[in-house]
């Protein structure tokens, strides 16, 4: 059985931190967090958590911590992250890959935010797309720091453009609002 972290949250004094709890999953599964001292992603929940309290945050403020100040190392973000908007999304070449995990999301409705992991963009099976057909993406597997203790689904909807308008979430569309890729350890660069 393949291992995918997955922190939750627990509690009204986590509410906000979806963010760091994706953080966590996703620099613990791309092998970022056997670099440091940590022992795996909920001890850097919990440096999250120490540092932040219960702030909102933007993904890249947990990523630049992680780095700064827990790796204590001078990187070049760009080199291990690529933050990717709607509009590029199916442009841009490539999706998540095995070698690669994604925070999805952020995912907003009526001004709220929520970060998911994503650990897989699934391709479409009954229906044929030419390989430059971003319909040719269906949904991504992901967990959820507030909901899952497993892996779920989510489906993508599209606009006559091919570009994603919305996600299926909890029963209810809600925006994609962009994807952060993020490069493992082993490697030097998101590709």
């Amino acid at each position: 059985m393949t291992y995918y972290a997955n922190v939750k949250k627990s509690g009204s004094s986590e509410s906000n931190l979806c963010w760091a709890a994706a953080c966590a999953n996703v620099l613990s599964q791309t092998g970022w967090i056997d670099r440091s001292d940590l022992l795996d992603e909920y001890d850097l929940y919990n440096q999250y958590k120490i540092r932040f309290g219960n702030e909102m945050k933007n993904i890249m403020v947990g990523i630049n911590y992680f780095f700064t100040d827990i790796l204590h190392t001078r990187y070049n973000p760009r080199e291990v992250v690529r933050i990717i908007h709607p509009r590029q999304i199916f442009f841009c070449g490539r999706m998540p890959e095995k070698h690669q995990s994604a925070i999805l999301g952020v995912i907003r409705k009526n001004g709220a935010k929520h970060a998911l992991t994503c650990y897989e963009i699934q391709k479409s099976i009954a229906e044929k797309f030419d390989s430059d057909d971003p319909r040719r993406y269906r949904s991504a597997i992901y967990v959820d720091s507030d909901f899952s203790e497993d892996l779920e689904t989510l489906f993508f909807s599209y606009d006559a453009k091919n570009h994603i308008t919305t996600v299926e979430y909890r029963d209810e569309n809600w925006e994609l609002y962009c994807i952060v890729l993020v490069s493992p350890a082993t490697r030097n660069r998101v590709v």
